[in-house]
């Protein structure tokens, strides 16, 4: 296992960018405290260093985060390696390891859920409001792209926001959006830092590394030019439309009769959501209401979006769908949204 060498050089481009783009967001939010998912590969070493670089947290404000999924021969190594950095750095490590993996379903995503439940609770108990990952423009293109495949609506193909809410009280942020994979990577050569190179990320095992390992060559190929730049700017795009969706729901949020009847259920008036113009308005309510009960969850897919649009039109009573951890049901001409692992309990004073 390689040992982790820091050599602590004079500011450069990169970092001053850095500290251009950070420091206007830690004064905004009133960040104290930081929790960075640590990996130990180039990305999140280089976002580990980056923060302890830029003088604009004190190094005992860092809290560097491994998870070990415990899904590679070699990933004690990678623990080993993160765990050493860290205390050359002088930053709080705390480590953790999957235990409850069942290998059925959808790994990845089992995996990564897991990653970011451990990733919430660490910062909750070093009371970090804002966990910060190494995503980059790479990450972010080949976001765009699986959406694509996966059929997403406007707002999944706005892939990875820069900020974003992941628990009740706790955010995700996405600092080194505006980099690409290689300057980063060259800035860790240049700085003389070593990261670990999971071993799987070479083998088109996954979705997300065939999109990166055969689809991005095809495309440039194809394009006669480098697509990330095009795939990102796809991605603004995206964004804006959606905030327009949210705009125009905001404004007709007044006549849906919102409800916080039973805690923990919010209710609507159907018959107010059936006479809404357009089905995107209908489904970016979908998105707000059940991010707002089942927060952390994953959103409702194409599939369950139509049977939401569905269940509005046809207003049969008791109807009900579960939709990622969250039960949407219809009562009584209202629309109720409650976590699938409570009991759904009706408003006592349901009606039109």
């Amino acid at each position: 296992m390689p040992t982790p060498f820091v050599i602590v050089s004079q500011p450069d481009r990169l970092l001053r960018r850095f500290q251009q783009l950070v420091r206007p967001v830690i004064r905004e939010c009133g960040i104290d405290r930081l929790v960075v998912a640590y990996s130990g590969g180039a990305d999140s070493t280089a976002l580990l260093n980056l923060f302890y670089r830029s003088d604009l947290l004190p190094p005992m404000a860092l809290y560097a985060a491994h998870f070990d999924h415990g899904l590679r021969p070699d990933s004690q190594q990678d623990a080993d390696f993160t765990e050493a950095m860290a205390r050359q750095l002088g930053v709080a490590f705390i480590g953790g390891r999957w235990q409850e993996t069942s290998h059925q379903g959808n790994l990845q995503d089992q995996a990564r859920q897991a990653r970011y439940r451990f990733l919430v609770d660490v910062a909750r108990s070093v009371g970090a409001r804002y966990i910060v990952t190494g995503h980059h423009q790479d990450d972010q293109a080949e976001t765009l792209l699986d959406r694509l495949l996966r059929g997403s609506g406007i707002h999944g193909l706005t892939a990875m926001p820069p900020r974003r809410l992941l628990a009740h009280d706790v955010y995700v942020w996405r600092p080194l959006l505006s980099w690409r994979r290689q300057q980063l990577r060259l800035w860790l050569q240049q700085q003389q830092i070593s990261w670990r190179e999971e071993s799987s990320n070479s083998r088109p095992v996954y979705r997300r590394n065939c999109l990166r390992l055969l689809a991005m060559p095809v495309l440039k190929q194809c394009a006669g030019y480098d697509p990330v730049p095009q795939l990102t700017a796809t991605v603004a795009v995206m964004a804006q439309a959606n905030a327009a969706l949210d705009w125009l729901l905001d404004q007709y949020e007044p006549t849906l009769d919102l409800r916080y009847d039973p805690p923990g259920v919010i209710s609507l008036s159907r018959p107010a959501l059936a006479k809404l113009p357009d089905e995107a308005i209908v489904r970016c309510l979908l998105r707000r209401y059940h991010t707002l009960v089942g927060t952390g969850r994953p959103s409702p897919g194409g599939r369950a979006r139509l049977a939401f649009v569905n269940l509005v039109q046809r207003g049969h009573d008791h109807e009900l769908l579960r939709l990622s951890g969250v039960a949407v049901e219809q009562h009584l001409e209202r629309v109720l949204f409650s976590i699938t692992d409570a009991p759904l309990r009706q408003p006592a004073t349901a009606g039109p």
